[in-house]
């Protein structure tokens, strides 16, 4: 499974809750973590579809939160990584599910203070009850799609190169 981080612009609307655990605080925030869509990536706009999503959900137990996508000399790696989570680490997801709607949700579980540790800036904004945008950062398997392809969306047509699959 890749890295989950958080980027700090305004995307998904979090009602927070508070809860100790094994003596630790935490920050819950419910959470959006795929939907069936297109999405711009480093290697184009890619395809999400829902039966794809669906699969392997129990992936998600307990995948790190970090601050950004983790690097270790300019390479992307995965917050299993050596050291990411002791520099990055912010908590943990949980409660992962699969909604009526074909969405993949879960919580987000904020260590108090490992967050004000690795940024006071988002342990401010979810005390706040604030919006953070969520990216996953999982890695793909990219299927080339014909050129032109279409994915008639409910925000309308949106044109992809891949069907991401295969996500870990």
């Amino acid at each position: 499974m890749g890295t989950f981080f958080l980027a700090l612009n305004a995307s998904q609307s979090a009602k927070v809750r508070r809860v100790m655990e094994g003596g630790r605080e935490y920050l819950v925030a419910p959470v959006v973590l795929l939907q069936e869509q297109v999405l711009a990536g480093s290697k184009g706009p890619l395809f999400y579809p829902a039966a794809e999503i669906r699969r392997n959900v129990s992936q998600w137990d307990r995948v790190p939160l970090t601050l950004g996508h983790p690097y270790h000399f300019g390479n992307h790696v995965s917050a299993n990584y050596p050291g990411i989570i002791e520099h990055k680490g912010m908590g943990e997801i949980r409660n992962h599910h699969i909604d009526g709607r074909d969405r993949l949700k879960g919580e987000c579980w904020f260590d108090v203070v490992r967050t004000a540790r690795v940024s006071p800036t988002v342990l401010n904004l979810l005390e706040r009850n604030q919006r953070i945008n969520v990216s996953t950062g999982l890695y793909t398997d990219n299927v080339e799609v014909p050129p032109g392809t279409v994915y008639n969306s409910p925000k309308g047509p949106q044109v992809y190169t891949h069907i991401a699959r295969g996500y870990r």
